[in-house]
């Protein structure tokens, strides 16, 4: 184990225990073999292969998260799963926004929201084809599942990583409450949820939640701004109509709105050649977070508003169960982001995107095996995106403010890069997958998954400047369509070895459809069409029950054989010598690994979890241009991919005590430790890590429903760098924010 894990154990264990002793530990005539006897763990049931199942039933690696543990844990929004799932990486690629998501080193290292992740995300069962859909918070969840590995057969394209579901609560969920809190930087918030049964055959469940931040978190060193200031809501209205005991359908309407000012990056180690007094000028010039350097004729801010709608159906047909999804989404989006960290315009990125989408999908699930043997599921599905983008990014410093003596920092406008564009996807599947029960304790899984995948690409990308003698000058314009078929399949053992070991093997193939990079274009080597990418995958696991359902313990060892990975790269324009980014097909790349967690209740009140995943990546066959200009630097065979740490841990605990007058007493720590990692291929600057990051919450709760809970985030206050890539005039990092903490107040209902 790394030297890192151990601490990090030791210390949770010793917390814990302080914990325990604060709390009141039992009493000494009390026998260890007493207090096990009311502590054992509970049954986790998710819906991985679209069925319900007991989680240690299913041979797959799954992390399930509950929506109580999402909120013990601090998880606020999408992009906050990885604290809890290791294995799972998770980034905002431009400041606060636009997240990607990549399982084992999966998924995608691209800034452009028209783009999709090698991990799928699904909401409610409805895939979410870009990332502008999972800006929002994370509000009234049931459950969060995480399934790792390639998930082609039941979850389609995109899944090549694995695949993300989270699960809203719905009408099913009696009882309501409200939370009310305040926090750091004048922070208030306010969510709540509550289910009501208006007919004997109608029941609703209206949820929302909402920031209002008073106060950014980052200040302007120059100017006495603030930045990193929250403001946005959503809210989520379900109704299910169930006339008969045998069907049942559940209408959800959702939007949400972001009016917030972003956190912008810091600048490091920039530089121009010829100008000695222009470092001081372009660095931050502090490891301090909150202190960061933004041009004061740039108006960073986010707007956003969302909307969507979804109509899922059961039907119990006797012999299997029919389920229909139908669900329409749409999305305005206007970001302004300090992209390279200076209080100049080096490259600042102001991105305006309109998006939807519309995604059906039907599935027919046996309730009875087929012959007394075969469990079965057959489903299609249909998907459909229409992307508008209207992006910019005006780099006039480097591109002309660098061409004079003394260098003119002060220009704006003189070199803007814009695009114009409408990107169109359509996917159709039809899958099977089949479980068989050869002996008692032997089952053999089979799955397939067809799929017709088709991208629309109308654009252009050009340059205009303040000077009449230049623009605008088209760079780069597509107006084509690429088309491609695929076959997935899943093929897996499992054994019962006893009623509380199983064993499963499985090897699985997924893809990801082709994609465009779609940035502001520099270079015409830029815009791009990446071929579709393939995973082979191979895995073997031991899911283990132990001391009477008190210990749960896990583990697997993978091998991936990855082929033209789409990876985002720098390469250096050779008509002006400045980088440019790109997403391209690297050829070959193999990845090995190890994932192990476990649950454990030594005692009643105290439960403990914690999970260690080990990661090796390689690429075996490598690329030296784009299109060819010429990489930004080496990209050897050996090289590691991009958001593949090679450890990362969760470690856990949560203690409740009976302290009296009907008050129970609870404390919850977690913490995350990530190693080193990369950004983006061939960009020697665009290494990051380690970090760890310690949450913890105390409450107090009532038999009466109410509740009174303080929190923390980021309790050793690290300024640990959390994302890194080079720019123009050398390195931008983003650190973790700082410590933050607040109150919370709830009552049940």
């Amino acid at each position: 184990m790394h030297p890192r894990h151990g601490r990090s154990l030791m210390c949770l264990v010793a917390c814990m225990s302080l914990a325990s002793r604060v709390h009141g530990e039992t009493a000494p005539n009390q026998s260890v073999g007493a207090q096990l006897e009311s502590s054992q763990l509970e049954e986790i049931v998710v819906t991985a292969q679209k069925r319900n199942e007991d989680i240690e039933s299913v041979g797959a690696t799954i992390t399930a998260v509950s929506g109580t543990e999402l909120i013990e844990a601090g998880i606020r929004q999408p992009v906050d799963i990885a604290a809890v799932t290791p294995g799972l990486s998770t980034l905002n690629m431009t400041a606060d926004g636009t997240p990607i998501f990549a399982v084992r080193g999966i998924g995608l290292d691209d800034f452009n929201p028209n783009n999709s992740s090698g991990t799928a995300v699904y909401v409610d069962g409805v895939y979410q084809s870009a990332p502008a859909f999972l800006e929002g918070q994370l509000f009234d969840v049931a459950r969060v599942e995480v399934l790792k590995g390639p998930q082609g057969t039941l979850y389609g394209k995109n899944a090549t990583g694995g695949a993300v579901s989270i699960v809203s609560s719905g009408p099913d969920n009696s009882g309501g409450y409200i939370t009310a809190g305040i926090g750091r930087w004048g922070t208030f918030t306010l969510r709540g949820a509550d289910t009501q049964r208006l007919t004997d055959t109608l029941a609703a469940r209206l949820a929302f939640t909402a920031t209002d931040q008073t106060e950014g978190w980052q200040t302007d060193i120059n100017t006495g701004r603030h930045y990193g200031q929250t403001r946005q809501g959503a809210v989520r209205a379900m109704l299910e109509f169930k006339p008969v005991d045998w069907a049942s359908a559940v209408l959800t309407i959702h939007g949400n709105w972001d009016r917030s000012i972003p956190s912008s990056y810091q600048a490091d180690e920039q530089s121009i050649p010829g100008c000695a007094t222009c470092s001081a000028l372009l660095d931050t010039g502090t490891t301090d977070p909150s202190l960061v350097k933004v041009s004061p004729l740039l108006d960073m801010r986010r707007e956003i508003n969302g909307y969507g709608e979804s109509l899922t159906t059961n039907v119990h047909l006797g012999f299997a169960d029919l389920v229909s999804i139908l669900a329409y989404d749409a999305n305005n989006r206007y970001n302004v982001d300090n992209n390279n960290g200076v209080p100049y315009f080096v490259y600042s990125l102001y991105q305006k995107e309109y998006a939807r989408q519309a995604y059906e999908e039907t599935r027919l699930t046996s309730s009875q095996p087929l012959l007394g043997l075969t469990d079965w599921l057959i489903g299609t599905s249909y998907s459909w995106q229409e992307f508008h983008g209207q992006d910019r990014s005006d780099q006039s410093v480097p591109i002309d403010g660098t061409l004079v003596t003394p260098p003119d920092l002060t220009l704006m406008g003189a070199s803007v890069a814009r695009d114009n564009f409408i990107q169109k996807p359509t996917s159709y599947g039809l899958f099977l997958n089949t479980t068989t029960h050869l002996t008692s304790a032997l089952r053999l899984n089979l799955g397939g998954r067809y799929s017709d995948d088709n991208i629309h690409v109308n654009g252009a990308s050009y340059l205009v400047g303040s000077d009449v003698n230049f623009g605008p000058v088209v760079v780069a314009a597509r107006n084509e369509s690429q088309e491609s078929r695929s076959f997935s399949y899943r093929a897996g053992l499992e054994f019962d070895l006893s009623k509380s070991i199983l064993a499963y093997f499985s090897t699985a193939t997924a893809t990801k459809s082709g994609q465009y990079y779609l940035a502001p274009a520099l270079d015409p080597a830029g815009w791009q069409y990446t071929r579709p990418e393939k995973l082979t995958a191979y895995e073997l696991g031991l899911k283990t029950v132990l001391l009477d359902r008190r210990l749960i313990f896990n583990s697997s060892i993978f091998y991936y054989d990855y082929k033209d990975r789409q990876s985002g790269v720098l390469f250096l324009d050779p008509a002006t010598g400045f980088l440019a980014g790109s997403l391209t097909n690297i050829p070959g790349a193999h990845v090995t690994g190890l994932d192990m967690d476990f649950t454990a209740r030594p005692l009643s009140g105290l439960t403990l979890n914690g999970a260690f995943s080990y990661l090796h990546t390689w690429v075996t066959q490598t690329i030296v241009d784009v299109n060819g200009d010429p990489l930004f630097s080496q990209l050897p065979v050996g090289s590691p991919l991009a958001q593949a740490p090679r450890f990362t841990e969760t470690l856990g605990g949560t203690y409740q005590r009976d302290v009296g007058n009907g008050i129970t007493a609870s404390i919850h720590l977690n913490n995350r430790w990530v190693d080193s990692q990369k950004n983006t291929l061939a960009d020697p600057l665009g290494a990051y890590g380690p970090f760890s990051q310690l949450n913890g919450r105390f409450a107090l709760n009532w038999t009466n429903g109410w509740e009174l809970a303080l929190w923390g985030r980021n309790l050793t206050n690290s300024n640990s760098i959390i994302n890194a890539y080079s720019g123009f005039l050398g390195r931008t990092i983003y650190r973790m924010q700082p410590i933050s903490y607040g109150a919370e107040v709830t009552v049940r209902f």
